[in-house]
């Protein structure tokens, strides 16, 4: 019983010695991961040299006709430097590099959200030449938005830019990381813009009262206008156009009830009108004046409809909302 006890603590012993061997193995593997996980962050962390662009860039898609367009309006750029002048002139290439979001959020404790491959860029189409003995290049580094499909709408996105150099000529910084907001609008289109007007059969009505003379002149009508709008703000570059047109013709106002067609006494003096870039909108108005000799019958409604239409100058045509597009300009003398 003696030799049966002293053999069992022999392998309690062996089984002890073995446990602590492999925990010492699993910890020296741990400690080891640990510091090759450390070493990358500090690479990062050295390789970027602190440049993090602390404003968050504004980025939109829209769609008109169908056709998406993503445009980064709203930036600040960064100078692209070297440590020293480039002797012969060199080339710094800049690409979005999607794998730097997890290392930037371990580095500085942040949750930022995934990148696809294909959403992002870099400004200049990632290409910045620097001249003969230059020191940085003439051109701005920003992150611009390429495809938004795949990104959720308002918000805030990593986007890690690496650069390299053709010539080697020693970059300052190899790594700068931009934020940027991003915003989908979905299809872009213009209206009528509805202030004071009440909503009247798929459009808008505007109802005017006048006092008129014995001739049916109204001396205080002088003049018809109508603002545009778009239905969200545009951020492009550019500006929009929207026309409209004018009908009083009787087959069309005869449909519409006990309405008398608005005397063919004025002149359509702004048939186009020009929303700026980056506003909602129109900067002027459609503006139709009225001739002082137009006669209307007392106690009774004229009608005119106006109509907005596509601008004729494609480059910066719009569609257009069809419940939304056309104003009822009634106008009643007493």
């Amino acid at each position: 019983m003696l030799f049966s006890r002293n053999r069992s603590d022999i392998r309690f012993y062996k089984a002890i010695k073995n446990l602590i061997f492999y925990i010492s193995i699993f910890s020296i593997a741990l400690i080891a991961c640990k510091k090759d996980t450390n070493n990358d962050l500090d690479l990062l962390s050295s390789s970027s040299s602190g440049i993090i662009a602390s404003y968050v860039e504004n980025a939109s898609q829209y769609s008109v006709d169908s056709i998406e367009y993503n445009l980064t309006p709203d930036y600040i750029g960064i100078p692209i430097q070297l440590d020293k002048g480039a002797e012969d002139g060199d080339t710094v290439f800049a690409k979005v590099d999607p794998s730097l979001v997890e290392s930037y959020n371990k580095l500085y404790q942040e949750t930022n959200h995934s990148i696809p491959d294909s959403a992002f860029g870099a400004s200049h189409g990632g290409v910045f030449p620097i001249g003969k003995g230059a020191t940085q290049s003439k051109d701005s580094l920003y992150a611009i938005l390429k495809d938004a499909s795949n990104l959720v709408d308002s918000f805030v996105y990593l986007v890690p830019i690496r650069l390299s150099e053709k010539k080697s000529s020693g970059l300052k910084t190899s790594i700068v990381f931009f934020k940027m907001k991003v915003r989908k609008y979905g299809a872009l289109s213009a209206m009528v813009n509805p202030s004071n007007l009440i909503a009247y059969k798929g459009g808008y009505l505007m109802s005017e009262f006048f006092s008129s003379n014995a001739d049916g002149t109204v001396p205080e009508l002088t003049s018809i206008k109508i603002g545009v709008m778009l239905n969200q703000p545009f951020t492009g570059g550019h500006d929009l156009k929207v026309s409209a047109v004018v009908h009083n013709d009787d087959s069309t106002i005869q449909a519409f009830g006990n309405y008398l067609s608005f005397p063919n006494a004025f002149t359509v003096v702004k048939s186009e009108v020009v929303i700026p870039a980056g506003s909602l909108y129109s900067k002027d108005s459609i503006e139709i004046e009225v001739n002082s000799d137009a006669k209307f019958v007392k106690y009774k409604s004229t009608l005119m409809i106006v109509e907005l239409m596509e601008s004729q100058d494609k480059d910066y045509a719009i569609p257009l909302i069809e419940t939304k597009k056309k104003v009822y300009v009634s106008v009643f003398t007493y």
